[in-house]
């Protein structure tokens, strides 16, 4: 056995142990059982990609950074290990913010359901089970079209941010109104409605990522909320779940195929998506350390750089591909999303980061008596962040921007809130 294969071994058994224990302290499945259980099937892969893996170079693995990656999980799980437990109730709070929240979202993504007709009804559903290579041609389109609008400079119009932000908050409206009292049932369908067209956009266009982030970020919200749905609605969500689940599946083992056969690891398609599971957990123990320069901060907080005034700031793929040439690997292959902070701010400041995030975690959702809307947006937050085995989904400035406005809610929400109860 390679030291490299000991190390992984090591850490894999220390992440099934620390679920398998925080299971048994908590005796119930919380969502933070449910992640951490989630990773340590990641890493059980991590084991068989690495033995069997003969395209990419994982050689190198440190034991150190696996433990690390291991820590940091489970830092970012604590805050969800306890809830919700019987004795934190839901309470509807902020009833007209959330119902103008609601219909913001619906009609703003109203407005984009006509480009999505017209991706779906040109034949890109039926080609994606048909044709072979449509996936990988569709995506492929879509990234050139988007990285061209950022290598010459044009910026998104004012509409297509707040469409694309409204678009964002369709995935959390939609799994809140099911538990809020106040939502009608109108507003519950549309805004089903606003997350189907969503997904069925991106099948459309071949994207892995536009149907595995809706879909973890429904499927863990709901988890966690389904405590406060009644039986009957929770049987009916359910069914409607496992259809809309099964036709998504399908659709993205057809995108896998395409993408296997443009890489040319269509011989081995179990192979191809055990990589897509677990090379973060990999190239992390390789790289997050040592990957020859940072990007200074560019693929996380580029909103961030652009407010306080820098220049040149390089908020795409592209750009940073031609920017940060040193980078001994890039976001063409997973790291996770603590990876992310890694190879932005270096080893040091990314801990430093993770740390401010972590401490921020713990205390909104600390000795809770109630949950609320501000809770939830937390809630959350740390679901979009803890989905990233991939990569970190809040990056560039569509995901800063969709960041800062849950933030912003829960700033404001608690606030009303606190001084509701004052009066």
């Amino acid at each position: 056995m390679s030291l490299d294969l000991f190390n992984i071994i090591v850490a894999t058994v220390i992440i099934w142990g620390i679920s398998i224990s925080t299971l048994i302290k908590n005796k119930f499945l919380s969502l933070g059982n449910l992640y951490l259980f989630f990773y340590s099937v990641l890493f059980l892969i991590g084991i068989k990609l690495f033995i069997e893996d003969t395209i990419h170079d994982f050689g190198g693995q440190n034991l150190f950074l696996l433990l690390h990656l291991v820590l940091i999980l489970y830092l970012f799980c604590i805050p969800l290990l306890k809830l919700p437990r019987k004795s934190v109730p839901f309470v509807c709070t902020n009833k007209k913010l959330v119902k103008f929240l609601y219909w913001f979202t619906i009609i703003f993504s109203v407005i984009s359901l006509y480009e999505v007709y017209v991706n779906i009804t040109s034949g890109g559903l039926l080609l994606l089970f048909t044709d072979s290579s449509y996936g990988e041609e569709a995506y492929a389109e879509t990234r050139a079209n988007m990285d061209v609008v950022r290598q010459e400079g044009r910026s998104l119009s004012y509409l297509s941010i707040i469409i694309g932000q409204a678009l964002q908050l369709a995935p959390f409206l939609f799994i809140y109104s099911i538990v809020d009292p106040n939502s009608k049932r109108i507003e519950k369908l549309l805004l089903g409605v606003c997350v189907l067209f969503k997904l069925l956009n991106a099948v459309s266009i071949g994207s892995r990522f536009g149907i595995v982030v809706p879909v973890m970020q429904c499927v863990f919200f709901y988890y966690f909320i389904a405590k406060y749905v009644s039986s009957r609605l929770n049987k009916i969500i359910i069914s409607i779940g496992i259809g809309v689940g099964v036709f998504m599946f399908a659709a993205l083992m057809a995108i896998s195929v395409s993408r296997a056969q443009g890489a040319g690891r269509q011989d081995d398609m179990y192979l191809y998506y055990e990589a897509y599971a677990s090379e973060g957990v990999l190239f992390y123990g390789k790289y997050a350390y040592d990957h020859g320069e940072n990007r200074q901060g560019e693929r996380i907080f580029p909103l961030v750089k652009r407010a306080l005034g820098y220049n040149n700031v390089a908020d795409s793929y592209a750009k940073r591909l031609n920017k940060f040439k040193m980078m001994k690997i890039n976001e063409v292959n997973f790291i996770t999303f603590v990876g992310d902070f890694m190879l932005d701010f270096g080893f040091w400041g990314g801990n430093l980061i993770l740390l401010i995030l972590i401490i921020f975690y713990k205390s909104a959702l600390s000795r809770l008596k109630r949950i609320g809307f501000a809770e939830l947006c937390v809630v959350f937050m740390l679901i979009v962040t803890l989905n990233g085995f991939s990569l970190y989904v809040f990056t560039d400035v569509s995901g800063n921007l969709f960041f800062f406005i849950l933030l912003f809610l829960y700033f404001i929400t608690k606030q009303k809130r606190q001084n509701y109860v004052q009066k």
